[in-house]
């Protein structure tokens, strides 16, 4: 997973983020990347942005599984604390929380993925979208509301999506 399957609104969620090239900081599963100031020496809060197109059956446990892999694929090890489905106005998906270590990193690190599942004209396909902040345990109070908000401002680039040629 790394490629955005459609188009999308985007915005960092605060002052304190900026976008960053995925490749700059290591990140291979994923197109968007952001990076939460924070005072020297701290970890810096990773906001990341990535996707796939999927054949439709597959369940929302089985993007989360996809998902979860896909993160560890970037060097973390995670283990599930939480999952969480959702849907409404057309677009369904799961949450989980995450429970993380990173090599080179003394602290205890704490993820959120949010997979958004999304209809495509093909419908054996669904565009799959997977969101993740992962940040430290004493960061999580203050970065989980910056990411709530964040996730509640996504939204489909309906412009862009009807110029799309057919087929994407």
């Amino acid at each position: 997973m790394n490629t955005i399957p459609v188009p999308l609104t985007l915005e960092e969620p605060s002052k304190y983020w900026r976008a960053v090239e995925p490749a700059s900081v290591g990140v291979t599963s994923a197109e968007f990347v952001a990076l939460r100031w924070v005072p020297e020496g701290e970890y810096t809060p990773t906001l990341t942005v990535g996707g796939a197109v999927r054949p439709a059956g597959v369940s929302a446990e089985g993007l989360a599984d996809e998902a979860l892999e896909s993160f560890r694929a970037d060097g973390v090890s995670a283990t599930v604390a939480e999952r969480k489905p959702f849907g409404a106005d057309g677009l369904k998906g799961i949450m989980q929380l995450l429970d993380c270590e990173l090599p080179g990193v003394p602290d205890r690190l704490k993820a959120i993925q949010v997979i958004m599942s999304f209809a495509t004209s093909n419908p054996d396909e669904q565009a799959i979208v997977v969101n993740t902040v992962t940040c430290t345990n004493e960061q999580f109070p203050t970065v989980r509301p910056e990411f709530a908000s964040f996730i509640s401002a996504v939204r489909l680039d309906e412009e862009r999506l009807s110029q799309a040629p057919e087929g994407e």
